[in-house]
């Protein structure tokens, strides 16, 4: 996801595909996770996530490598949907799931921590893959490399290590064991709501954060996708274009694992609102960039674009297991990154359409701005229930 702009130019120079036909590639790996993200959810509960992980990282590899082997667009488009199904079967459902599983009081932390992973991933990768495998084994070969690793890095991983719930070690999650264990306070675990799939979906809450999700998600990626031809547009090399993503991967990090943190204090609505503030501020500054600009500005802007970016996996998370609780968190959690990822998916191409139009980003960032507006409203309407009930009372 943080390298998929590097490979717009040289994909734009082979074949002279247009800029909205390319990121329609981003937007079917969106959009099969999205689609794919909710089965994911119950091959969970029959396979376990390890497995579901294992399988995950065997497609992905795969799309990879036949990626590697296109002539055609259409051809692509077909192999990106082996990205997409991979990408959700090792991606946030399973994992967060896990999570969620194994921590009940430290949950926004944990979640954090988790994120720190997609961040890292999004510091170390970008400037290996656009500065230097791309520029001198070409994208095909990329593609392979890329293929490969994920392949052989992630599945004995998933198969060594995962361990779906406490009690599969005859431990208690995070939390309630530490109540269990302390005999001077006589404490009652806390009991947390449990909804089913169609009890939720009758919830308003539900639909509020639907709508929130999908502005915010829209509005991401459509600058996210876009700011490296942006960038270069206006006069910026390569390498710092491959820098700003860097920067955007730690910031993304960083922030993950503040919004994890804040989850446990706050409730999770202030974590997208916090999350719309920071990106609207990073587009503002996107928007007046020039090469001739000091190079602290382009670090500040992408720390906080990355930053902002970090808010979307502890709020989903936390919002879906302190609303409905963990007994359908796979399904409720796979069904709302159907609608994240589906609305998300738009956003490349709506951004690609508007630059064939218009031969600029302008009117991309102004609907940006728009869909922020929408978010920020829909999301401050909801009013979060008390998700914990406590059994002493």
């Amino acid at each position: 996801m943080y390298s998929f702009s590097f490979y717009v130019n040289p994909l734009h120079e082979e074949f002279a595909w247009s800029r909205a036909g390319i990121m329609a590639i981003i937007t079917i790996v969106y959009l099969s996770i999205g689609v794919a993200s909710p089965l994911i959810g119950r091959l969970n509960s029959y396979y376990g996530e390890k497995n579901v992980i294992a399988v995950g990282a065997s497609l992905l590899g795969l799309g990879f490598v036949l990626i590697s082997t296109v002539r055609e667009l259409w051809q692509f488009y077909l192999f990106a949907i082996f990205l997409g199904v991979g990408s959700a079967a090792i991606g946030v459902v399973p994992a967060s799931a896990v999570i969620s599983n194994w921590f009940q009081k430290r949950r926004g932390w944990a979640i954090g921590i988790l994120g720190t992973g997609i961040g890292v991933g999004g510091f170390a990768v970008p400037p290996i893959v656009g500065a230097f495998l791309i520029p001198t084994f070409g994208w095909r070969n990329t593609c392979i490399i890329s293929g490969l690793l994920t392949a052989l890095i992630i599945t004995p991983l998933s198969l060594l290590v995962i361990k779906s719930k406490p009690a599969d070690m005859g431990l208690q999650p995070d939390g309630v064991e530490a109540i269990q264990k302390n005999d001077e306070t006589p404490l009652t675990p806390m009991r947390e709501v449990d909804l089913n799939l169609k009890m939720a979906l009758r919830t308003p809450i539900f639909w509020s954060l639907m709508i929130a999700l999908a502005a915010f998600t829209v509005a991401n990626n459509a600058i996210f996708q876009s700011q490296v031809p942006y960038l270069q547009g206006v006069g910026f090399p390569l390498v710092a274009t491959a820098s700003v993503m860097s920067l955007s991967g730690f910031g993304s990090g960083a922030g993950k694992y503040f919004f994890g943190w804040l989850g446990d204090h706050v409730q999770a609505k202030y974590i997208l609102v916090i999350g719309i503030v920071a990106q609207v501020t990073a587009i503002t500054m996107l928007m007046t960039m020039k090469s001739s600009m000091p190079v602290i500005i382009l670090i500040v802007y992408a720390i906080i674009l990355g930053v902002s970016m970090g808010c979307w996996l502890p709020f989903m998370s936390l919002a879906v297991s302190r609303s409905f609780g963990l007994f359908s968190y796979g399904v409720i959690f796979g069904l709302m990154n159907l609608i994240f990822m589906c609305f998300g998916a738009a956003g490349p191409v709506v951004a690609g359409l508007i630059y064939d139009a218009y031969q600029n980003y302008y009117w991309a960032f102004i609907l940006s701005y728009v869909l922020h507006g929408i978010a920020l409203l829909a999301i401050l309407l909801v009013r979060y229930p008390k998700t914990r009930v406590d059994t002493t009372s």
